[in-house]
């Protein structure tokens, strides 16, 4: 009898001590970091700073983060913050390009966890979490995120680049390439989001978001399979490049500061241009998130859009080479729509309005 007693309690202890030691994805959130660069630059005769933020993970080591390659290119200065408070500063010591990431030595240890990386199905219908630092947040945020299904088992970003510009400025870039694997994103990835981890509910990291590149009106959305690169990142030889990403303001946040600024005054315009950009109507907010041209929404639109462009354009007699549109997104639908640059939106009555500024 207390032979079964004893066996009883240790059955006991054993799932006490199982469940304990689960892991979440909350709880694997703790090893994530908001990573802030900086940029010195000239404009207009004036010396000013470029800060990005982006989001970055504890990989391997107490001391190594795995980030998006663009949001770490050409910057002169990194800084890792864990959850906003305690910081340090970060050199790049590998780069992968074809997966457009980047592995972060920190100059001390944050009692970061290193998180464990693991395959994924990339047509899987399961939900996942993505946890980083989106722009203007100080506090790390979590988000459900699902994939898009796709006919292919394996597909690249080549197979939803559309365009043969886009194509040729990645080459022409060297990162990511058109080869490159990927999970491709149904749900909207916001700005400081570049190199998020993307968790399983047991907080497994199975994808880094990256997004990348803005396709005419709407963005294109992805994550790099963790599984597939990050062990490659940790043994490429690629080399570091020395010039800034042009996708820089994409999924990491860009804001330009006197190069005076204190860190009080950075933090406050980054806020001050995170609410200028932003229109709220009741629970919903839409962004205006980048600029683009006309001949940049046509080359990515597909055939039939572009007939139908073609015969609209030619009933009306216009002609809209050389304009430019503003992008404004909501970031939970992920819905996009493009007015002409410059145009003001507002709301009235639960209903957007745009009206030009003259």
């Amino acid at each position: 009898m207390v032979k079964n007693i004893r066996l009883w309690i240790l059955a006991l202890l054993c799932v006490w001590t199982i469940a304990a030691m689960a892991q979440t994805d909350a709880e694997s959130a703790k090893s994530v970091v908001k990573i802030k660069t900086v940029v010195l630059a000239t404009e207009g005769g004036k010396e000013v700073k470029k800060l990005g933020t982006a989001s970055g993970w504890c990989w391997k080591e107490p001391t190594l983060v795995v980030t998006a390659l663009h949001a770490v290119a050409g910057v002169s200065t990194i800084d890792v913050y864990v959850n906003g408070s305690e910081s340090c500063t970060a050199t790049v010591e590998r780069v992968l390009k074809e997966a457009d990431l980047a592995l972060l030595r920190l100059s001390k240890d944050l009692g970061l966890k290193p998180l464990t990386v693991d395959n994924v199905e990339p047509n899987s219908n399961k939900e996942y979490y993505v946890w980083g630092f989106p722009h203007a947040v100080y506090t790390i945020q979590g988000d459900e995120i699902r994939f898009s299904r796709s006919l292919e088992a394996a597909p690249t970003l080549n197979s939803i680049l559309t365009g043969n510009k886009l194509k040729f400025e990645l080459r022409q870039q060297g990162y990511p390439l058109p080869e490159a694997r990927i999970l491709r994103i149904g749900s909207t990835i916001q700005p400081g989001h570049s190199g998020a981890p993307i968790f399983t509910s047991d907080g497994k990291v199975i994808g880094i978001a990256d997004g990348g590149l803005r396709g005419g009106t709407a963005r294109i959305n992805w994550a790099m399979p963790a599984g597939l690169y990050v062990s490659k990142l940790f043994t490429s030889t690629d080399a570091y490049p020395t010039a800034a990403s042009m996708q820089v303001t994409l999924y990491n946040s860009s804001t330009t500061v006197d190069a005076d600024a204190t860190e009080s005054e950075e933090n406050q315009q980054i806020v001050a241009v995170a609410k200028q950009e932003s229109v709220v109507n009741g629970s919903v907010a839409v962004h205006q998130t980048w600029t683009t041209d006309f001949d940049q929404i046509y080359d990515n639109a597909d055939e039939d859009e572009q007939v139908e462009i073609d015969s609209f354009l030619e009933q009306l007699g216009l002609d809209l080479t050389d304009t430019e549109y503003d992008i404004y997104e909501d970031y939970k639908s992920g819905a996009t729509f493009a007015l002409p640059k410059g145009a003001q939106m507002k709301v009235e009555n639960g209903w957007y309005y745009a009206h030009n500024k003259s």
